[in-house]
C-alpha cells in the first residue's frame, strides 16, 4: 500500500519537508529525498505542525500506538518532546483546527 505524504515546513527553513506514515514508520524527507528523520510509531496518526509550548520551535503532534497514545515531536529532528497515554486520536484528529 502506497503512504501519500504530507507536507510541513519541520525545520523553520521556509521549505516544506514531507512526512510520511509507512509500516510502523513516521519519517521526514526533505524534497531532494534526503532524509530529515525517523521514528517507530505504529499506526501515526499527524495532526501538524505546531509550537505547542512557545519556545520558538516548531512541535509535530502525532496519535500513535494501540492503544492510541499522543506524541509531541520536536519537528526538526523528530525528538520525542512528550507521549501522553491514553486514547487521543479523537482529539488529534481535531488539533488541526487549532489557530497556529
Amino acid at each position: 500500500m502506497a503512504a501519500t505524504p504530507e507536507w510541513y515546513d519541520l525545520d523553520g527553513d521556509g521549505q516544506l519537508e514531507a512526512v510520511i506514515s509507512h509500516r510502523g514508520n513516521l519519517s521526514a524527507w526533505r524534497f531532494d529525498g534526503t532524509s530529515l528523520w525517523q521514528q517507530r510509531l505504529d499506526n501515526a496518526l499527524v495532526s501538524g505542525v505546531y509550537d505547542l509550548d512557545g519556545d520558538g520551535e516548531s512541535e509535530l503532534v502525532v496519535s500513535a500506538g494501540t492503544p492510541s497514545q499522543l506524541h509531541v515531536l520536536r519537528a526538526r529532528d523528530g525528538a520525542v518532546r512528550y507521549v501522553v497515554p491514553g486514547n487521543f486520536r479523537w482529539l488529534a484528529s481535531r488539533v488541526c483546527a487549532w489557530p497556529k
